[in-house]
């Protein structure tokens, strides 16, 4: 008698499948990417004194958050590793079927 297991999924068309971990730091990356660019696009707001009083006027600087910024640039760093990590993966999947 003959047994008819199913073959693996992941070796169905020689393609090696996405893990789980790599998916969660590319929805990580898309996350913070968006969080990142919200903020940098927020008006500056700040507490200032009565005007007549303090004799300075509140001048809101152009400058984008330090939040911002760390956001956007920690998501466009989770990107470039899951962007490597899955061309690294096609590379070794080529190079193991050629051989």
């Amino acid at each position: 008698m003959t047994s008819t297991s199913s073959p693996d999924p992941s070796a169905r068309a020689g393609r090696p499948r996405a893990s789980l971990p790599l998916v969660a730091v590319g929805i990580a990356g898309v996350v913070l990417t968006v969080v990142g660019g919200w903020l940098l696009t927020r008006p500056v707001v700040a507490w200032f004194a009565y005007a007549p009083l303090s004799e300075h006027a509140l001048v809101p600087s152009p400058r984008p958050s330090l939040a911002g910024m760390v956001a956007l640039g920690l998501g466009c760093a989770l990107w470039g590793c899951v962007v490597g990590s899955v061309l690294g993966r096609r590379r070794e999947a080529r190079a193991g079927g050629d051989a």
